[in-house]
C-alpha cells in the first residue's frame, strides 16, 4: 500500500519549492510509519537548491530511513520545537 504525504519539490535549480502531494511506496519490512508534526531545510536542501551541490530535480528532501521493528516502536512525547541544527 502506498502512502500520501506534502513535501516541498524542487524543480530546478534557484526555483521557487512547491508544496505538493508526493506518493510514497508502502512500508517495508521493519520500517514504521510517523506523524510529522514540523519540519524544516538544512544546509544541504540549500546547496542542492542554489545549484551548488548536484542533484536530479525534480527532487524533495523527503526521508525514508529504515526504523526499527514495529514491535518495538510506541508513542512518544512531541519533540522539542525551535531546534536550532539539523
Amino acid at each position: 500500500m502506498s502512502v500520501t504525504t506534502r513535501a516541498a519539490v524542487l524543480t530546478a535549480p534557484q526555483a521557487p519549492f512547491t508544496v505538493r502531494d508526493v506518493e510514497l511506496a508502502g512500508l517495508r519490512e521493519h520500517e514504521i510509519l510517523v506523524r510529522m508534526v514540523a519540519t524544516g531545510v538544512c544546509h544541504t536542501d540549500l546547496g542542492v537548491w542554489a545549484g551548488g551541490i548536484p542533484f536530479p530535480c525534480p527532487a524533495s528532501s523527503v526521508t525514508r530511513a529504515p526504523g526499527s521493528s514495529s514491535r518495538s516502536a510506541r508513542r512518544s512525547p512531541r519533540p522539542p520545537r525551535g531546534t536550532r541544527w539539523c
